[in-house]
């Protein structure tokens, strides 16, 4: 299976709330081919695995591959804010804003 396939069957998964076969999906598709997109996938998994420490150091990691992933932002932005920690949030909210009118969404 190739990383489309895992990925895309990991979007199944989470759609269907399906959230640990999911992560591992994700983590199967990192491991054919690292992508921000799919790292940031793998990270909102996490969270619904209720892993928030996980999903920051994916949401970090699909911005460290992709600084203009507006989706992973603001879904770091969310994560830090829900966590108590505002300062910290305000960057990533506004960077994940800035694409929000243009279809851009975090999926948290």
């Amino acid at each position: 299976m190739n990383l489309r396939n895992y990925h895309q069957l990991g979007i199944e998964h989470y759609q269907q709330g399906r959230f640990l076969e999911a992560v591992h999906l994700f983590a199967a598709a990192l491991w054919a081919k690292e992508s921000s997109e799919v790292w940031n996938d793998w990270a909102t998994a996490q969270v619904a695995c209720g892993n928030p420490e996980e999903a920051e150091a994916g949401y970090r990691r699909a911005l460290e591959l992709s600084s203009g992933n507006l989706e992973a932002a603001g879904n770091l932005g969310v994560l830090l804010a829900r966590q108590g920690r505002p300062r910290q949030a305000v960057r990533f909210l506004d960077q994940g804003a800035t694409g929000s009118e243009g279809g851009e969404r975090t999926q948290l």
